[in-house]
């Protein structure tokens, strides 16, 4: 199953966009995504720590990070954290 993220930085000259990458997790069912939520999650921030080099970006100016899925042409959010 297909998995996006999407990262934010202080630095971003258009508020609206963002930075994108996305994964892959051996997932054939939507209902065990609950189940395996922390891999999911672990995996995105390896491979998001890998694409801040790629992109030029400093790690210490992440301000927001999202994580979503389509299921059934909706997209669901499966986590958020933003820099207070």
């Amino acid at each position: 199953m297909l998995f996006h993220f999407s990262a934010k930085f202080e630095d971003d000259i258009f508020e609206d966009m963002g930075y994108h990458g996305e994964i892959e997790f051996p997932i054939q069912n939507p209902e065990n995504i609950q189940k395996f939520k922390n891999a999911i999650i672990k995996k995105i921030k390896v491979e998001l720590s890998q694409k801040i080099k790629r992109w030029r970006k400093d790690a210490k100016k992440l301000i927001k990070i999202e994580v979503y899925y389509h299921e059934n042409d909706l997209e669901k959010m499966l986590y958020f954290w933003q820099k207070m």
